[in-house]
């Protein structure tokens, strides 16, 4: 009982922050993408809050946040980060209904967490699967 009062609570405290959340990822969308730490916090919005961004979040807006975060993964040189943009926009992208697309970003990931040697690999390599897609 006491596990499902602080789930409530938290998504209570979400659904009060969502506002401030979107305004803060808007501002540094919209700040200088070359400064580092701006960098570092478009790439960490998507994945800070990954589970209860998908109560909140329409898929479009889910979307420009991981491009967004791709991009500043990739602009800091951050290989985990620009692996889990990579197949969490390629899951979104599928789900949109462009699953060509979407599945060749799951493979982009997928090199990635293999070069990295991320156990984030199995999950690409089942969500292929999933997809009917061979390796």
């Amino acid at each position: 009982m006491q596990q499902m009062t602080f789930i409530w609570k938290v998504a209570i405290i979400f659904c009060l922050e969502w506002e401030n959340i979107r305004t803060g990822q808007a501002w540094a969308s919209q700040s200088d993408v070359g400064e580092k730490i701006i960098s570092q916090l478009l790439a960490q919005y998507p994945d800070a809050g990954v589970y209860i961004l998908s109560l909140r979040q329409h898929p479009r807006e889910k979307i420009e946040w991981l491009e967004t975060s791709l991009q500043a993964s990739r602009e800091i040189g951050d290989r985990r980060g620009e692996g889990n943009a990579l197949g969490n926009l390629g899951n979104a992208l599928y789900n949109m209904g462009q699953q060509e697309k979407g599945i060749g970003m799951v493979k982009q990931a997928l090199e990635i967490f293999e070069a990295i040697e991320s156990p984030n690999a199995q999950w690409a390599r089942n969500k292929l699967k999933e997809w009917g897609v061979e390796e």
